[in-house]
């Protein structure tokens, strides 16, 4: 079992302005052409509301899209990997797992916590497919059994967004 060392830690639900947008916002749809700017769609749930094309979104992105407005506390953030196996491959399994922490802001692929939807409390638990494919480890299953434990203990219905390679 991970333990979580440094105890659970709140956070808002955007990032900082330093950490990256693997996200952006896009002028036109990239399979149909139709102007996005406008879109109530697009920039709610990035889906074209032409063609449906259905655009990536970070894990912070859907929370924002689907919790009320600062309604969302994060659980278990400070529950980190550290490579306990010693997964070899072409990149080290630390350095991609570093690379993806900074590149995302996130220090894991699943982002964990309460908050409201439409006023009703909720457990939330979001896959970031940014973050290393949304690849299900150990530290990933120990946040998600994490939350729904907790879920349970509330009495708290659990909401997943799972957006993994396959894990």
């Amino acid at each position: 079992m991970v333990r979580n060392l440094a105890g659970m830690v709140g956070s808002v639900t955007r990032r900082s302005r330093e950490e990256p947008d693997d996200t952006p916002d896009r002028d036109s749809c990239l399979v149909c052409e139709a102007d996005l700017t406008t879109s109530e769609v697009y920039s709610h749930y990035r889906v074209c509301p032409r063609c449906r094309f259905h655009y990536s979104m970070s894990a912070r992105e859907r929370i924002t899209s689907l919790a009320d407005p600062e309604s969302f506390e994060e659980i278990n953030r400070s529950i980190v990997s550290l490579d306990p196996l010693s997964f070899s491959s072409r990149e080290s399994y630390t350095r991609r797992l570093f690379r993806d922490q900074r590149r995302t802001g996130l220090t894991e692929a699943v982002v964990t916590g309460t908050c409201t939807i439409s006023g009703s409390p909720v457990m939330l638990i979001v896959l970031d497919f940014g973050f290393m494919g949304g690849t299900m480890g150990c530290v990933v299953g120990e946040k998600v059994a994490l939350a729904l434990e907790r879920a349970v203990k509330r009495s708290l219905p659990a909401v997943a967004i799972v957006t993994s390679g396959g894990a």
